[in-house]
């Protein structure tokens, strides 16, 4: 269900946990159970709730957290005027992303399905809100500004600092799913530790 929600395969979902595609097979067809582990990864990454995700009771998704559920049936018209926005023939939008013709061609037909991949490159090529091309609602342009200027620091502090990489993580575990609220003075005391990441 939350995969649905979220309009991804699971492929997709399993790379953004770390997990195989398959693990998640076995998870979603009650062949295998779920570890702590690997709750507290689907908690922080993608903001659900663990007293839903563990009983199904309560709210989805952690508070102040909402999603737009995707809107597959409008992909097509979506990507097919964006194109036509940026003046680009479906060969000059299968070569700006990296793709071929027919597949574009098939998608703004209806007759394949864009993938999340191909949806994020298009995205990030026309600079428009990747939630947007896939549910059809938000904002169209401004807020994938805003999103990709946070997300490429973060991704770059992240890069850059494996000690924060840490933090986080721990951070993501400790609250999201053990609601140990005493992280955050841990955190504090990691960080003063070292005087070079203290300002950071």
């Amino acid at each position: 269900m939350l995969r649905e929600v979220l309009g991804i395969s699971q492929g997709e979902f399993a790379r953004a946990i770390e997990k195989t595609a398959s693990f998640i097979g076995l998870i979603e067809s009650g062949k295998t159970n779920i570890s702590h582990e690997t709750v507290s990864a689907v908690c922080g990454i993608f903001h659900v709730n663990p007293q839903w995700l563990l009983t199904g009771e309560e709210n989805m998704f952690e508070p102040g957290y909402e999603i737009d559920p995707p809107d597959r049936d409008g992909v097509p018209s979506r990507i097919k005027a964006l194109r036509k926005e940026h003046g680009l023939s479906q060969a000059g939008l299968a070569k700006e992303i990296g793709c071929s013709r027919n597949q574009i061609s098939a998608v703004e037909q209806g007759v394949a399905n864009a993938s999340n991949d191909l949806l994020k490159r298009i995205a990030a090529r026309l600079s428009v809100n990747y939630r947007w091309l896939l549910s059809g609602t938000g904002s169209k342009a401004e807020a994938a500004l805003e999103e990709d200027s946070g997300m490429e620091k973060i991704y770059q502090f992240f890069s850059d600092d494996e000690q924060a990489r840490a933090v986080v993580l721990e951070a993501i575990e400790a609250y999201s799913v053990k609601r140990d609220h005493a992280v955050w003075q841990r955190i504090r005391e990691t960080l003063q530790d070292d005087g070079t990441k203290s300002t950071r």
